[in-house]
């Protein structure tokens, strides 16, 4: 069994909502992103499930090798947007909890494998905030 996907390695994922104001600082640092980019892993093969910029708004989607492949939800609207993530979680998204059929799965590969997860948000957020911070003290 992949180290990831076992039984203690899914119940270390918290249940913990990411909550209004972490999903409302997401979708408002999205909106300015070029459609394409997001939070995602980049190397070849698969590269589990991500957040990607959109034209008209922002995708959660299965990716390989670095690219979006396929939709699995869209959000056009702050409000849809920040309904669904504010009561998302890690272990939510990990692929094992049968009450998010949207990212449930089948496969010991796939399971808790490459996942958005409050860390990767939070780095992305981060990330996002000193980049801005460089551009506006130029």
């Amino acid at each position: 069994m992949n180290p990831w996907a076992t039984s203690e390695a899914i119940d270390r994922n918290s249940r913990e909502p990411y909550g209004e104001g972490l999903a409302t600082w997401l979708w408002e640092e999205f909106q300015s992103l070029q459609t394409g980019h997001g939070i995602f892993h980049n190397h070849r093969d698969y590269c589990g499930i991500g957040l990607v910029k959109t034209d008209d708004g922002v995708a959660l989607c299965r990716i390989e090798d670095g690219s979006p492949d396929s939709t699995i939800m869209n959000w056009k609207t702050s409000e849809s947007f920040v309904h669904y993530w504010s009561d998302q979680s890690d272990y939510g998204l990990c692929g094992a909890d049968p009450s998010h059929p949207e990212v449930l799965t089948n496969s010991e590969f796939e399971l808790n494998n490459q996942r958005i997860n409050r860390h990767l948000i939070y780095t992305f957020l981060d990330r996002w905030a000193i980049d801005k911070q460089q551009i506006t003290s130029t």
